[in-house]
């Protein structure tokens, strides 16, 4: 037996279908509407129905795939704001509001990487459904990205998702997430590091009593740093091998990362299994991802950086490359320290080792 309700949801559309106020239109008919939105609502039919003066209003049945415009003005231009409000505040409580955050987003600190309030989604919204750019580029590229409109792949910059590895034969190493955006042939002044970690101010390794944080010491943070700096501090001073896997990277997300440059991320307090340097720097990475889109790993126990470096390489389409960067402290006359302090590239980002290595690489370059 077919339950009420059933019934009712199945006979609806053809009641409206029969009504002369109705239109055989879509969502996507009406609006430039984008991927992200069609994968979580589909492109449902819009039917167009008089209303009083003082109440417009949007109905979505999604058992029938059916969006019930009640408006007194039927006019298209009507028709369209009122579809662009109403799917606009869809999408900001199914994403983008605090509450749809996820534990680990809300414990991060983590929103998006440029401002994006409720009225500034509404604004870029509105003129984007309508077909429009908004006149700020940034915010064209976040909606681009985040709505999962094609994107421009970028010809000269790759980005490079880091693991890095202490060099000690006696001791496990789970690594240490961060990532890169370099231009092809190398800018030794632009290229940058976006660094994940809890600055570290002693030459020793923390004691395993240390790690866990307890005394609230360690705070987590999202830095950014030129890449030669890192590089040279971290296989010179730090004991540490590099792996650097190099996927391509579209100029919307270029922006995006720019925009953010010079920012300094505060994620609170370091903790050694959901709240690391992995967990922050997949987050940064999820933003630069479609809005229903994420890099698998967020329900593990811990965030662990290699699965995570793997994880990333496989979200962003696979690697072009893959560059080890091995460890020279002692070569190099150094005694390791863990300080998370840079040093100078030397004798100069681009005379430094690191920035030859990846210069003999032809793939990244």
């Amino acid at each position: 037996m077919v339950r009420p309700s059933l019934t009712l949801a199945l006979l609806l559309p053809l009641v409206l279908l029969l009504s002369p106020s109705a239109r055989s239109e879509t969502v996507a008919d009406c609006l430039d509407w984008p991927p992200v939105f069609e994968r979580t609502w589909g492109n449902p039919g819009v039917m167009v129905k008089e209303a009083p003066q003082d109440c417009p209003k949007v109905v979505f049945i999604r058992p029938a795939r059916l969006v019930i415009v009640k408006t007194p003005d039927c006019a298209s231009k009507s028709v369209s704001f009122l579809l662009r409000k109403y799917f606009l505040g869809l999408a900001w409580s199914t994403y983008l509001d605090e509450r749809a955050l996820s534990e680990v987003e809300t414990r991060l600190n983590m929103g998006e990487l440029i401002p994006m309030s409720r009225s500034t989604f509404f604004k870029v919204g509105h003129c984007r459904l309508a077909g429009r750019q908004t006149g700020d580029c940034v915010q064209d590229a976040w909606w681009n990205v985040r709505t999962g409109v094609s994107l421009t792949e970028s010809c000269d910059h790759l980005l490079a998702i880091t693991n890095l590895e202490w060099d000690d034969p006696d001791k496990y190493s789970h690594g240490h997430f961060a990532f890169a955006l370099r231009k092809r042939r190398g800018s030794p002044s632009k290229d940058t590091i976006y660094d994940f970690r809890a600055p570290w101010y002693e030459d020793r390794r923390p004691r395993f009593t240390e790690a866990p944080n307890i005394h609230n010491v360690l705070k987590l943070r999202g830095l950014q740093e030129n890449l030669y700096d890192w590089l040279y501090t971290q296989t010179e001073y730090r004991n540490s091998h590099v792996t650097m896997s190099f996927t391509r990277i579209h100029k919307e997300q270029i922006a995006l990362l720019r925009a953010y440059k010079g920012n300094v991320h505060d994620a609170g307090n370091f903790r050694v299994f959901k709240k690391n340097c992995a967990s922050l720097g997949t987050q940064f990475l999820n933003r630069l991802l479609p809005l229903d889109e994420e890099i698998r790993g967020e329900d593990s126990f811990a965030d662990l950086p290699t699965r995570a470096h793997k994880a990333s390489v496989d979200a962003f389409g696979g690697a072009v490359e893959a560059v080890d960067i091995k460890n020279h402290t002692l070569e190099a006359g150094n005694d390791p320290t863990s300080k998370s302090e840079l040093h100078a590239a030397q004798p100069s980002r681009a005379a430094s080792r690191p920035y030859r290595k990846l210069m003999e690489v032809a793939e990244i370059n």
